[in-house]
Order: structure tokens, then C-alpha cells, then sequence
């Protein structure tokens, strides 16, 4: 984190609240979302980061998945290829792949077919948000 450190100005106080400002409060939540962020990254157990990093998952890779985009779109952005590329690598419609990376149900053979065409194991394509 490279911003400037807090510094709370109260707007009021009482003996149960205090007052601050839209932009402090705002700060705040984004502090606690960094420190969210960086629990999980101290929990990211090293057998994770090795099986990541030999998948070919970057560094901007792993911080999608962790924000909890489709794993399906990361690691097919990640491998350079459009939609109309993996579907055909797939064996699956160009609709079907981008409604499963739109957050729909991912059947066990497309998952297979999917995971064959990126060169990852299949539980690799299960959101981080439902592993």
C-alpha cells in the first residue's frame, strides 16, 4: 500500500460516537479491504503458488481470481486466446463459453474439455469464491 497514512480529523464527538468525513470513511473501507487482502495472501499456502505459477497464472492473474472473477476468463486471458478460440479448443459454442465466464454453471464434461484446452487441472476452474 503506497498511500499516505490516515490521519482522522474529527467533524464531532460524543461519549459513544465520533463524526468523520465521507473521504475518511471511505479510506477506512479501503484499508480494511487492503488488510482483507492481505490475510488471504499470507493463507495463499506455497503448494497454491507453485501449482499457480506452473499453470502460467501471473501475479495480476491471481488478484482476479481473488476478487472473484471466472477463472475460466483469467486463465484464457492469461493464455492469450479470444472466446472464439478456447470455445473451438473446447468443443463448446462461443455462447456457452461466455455465459460460463459470465458466472454460469460449469457441467463436469465442459469443465474437463476447458481445463484440457488451458493446460490446468479441472478443480483449477472453480471460482476461488466457491473452493
Amino acid at each position: 500500500m503506497t498511500a499516505d497514512p490516515l490521519v482522522l480529523e474529527p467533524l464531532a464527538e460524543t461519549a459513544d460516537t465520533v463524526t468523520i468525513s465521507r473521504a475518511h470513511y471511505e479510506r477506512l473501507l479501503e484499508m480494511l479491504e487492503d488488510i482483507d487482502d492481505m490475510q488471504f495472501l499470507s493463507s495463499y499456502s506455497h503448494a497454491q503458488m507453485a501449482e499457480d505459477a506452473a499453470a502460467g497464472v501471473s501475479g495480476d492473474g491471481v488478484v482476479r481470481l481473488m476478487d472473484g472473477e471466472a477463472p475460466v476468463r483469467v486463465f484464457r486471458n492469461e493464455r492469450g486466446l479470444s472466446a472464439e478460440q478456447l470455445a473451438a479448443a473446447a468443443g463448446l459454442a462461443v455462447a456457452d463459453l461466455l455465459a460460463i465466464e459470465a458466472g454460469g454453471t460449469l457441467e463436469d464434461s465442459a469443465r474437463d474439455h476447458l481445463a484440457a484446452a488451458l493446460s490446468v487441472t479441472p478443480d483449477m476452474l472453480t471460482p476461488w469464491s466457491q473452493a
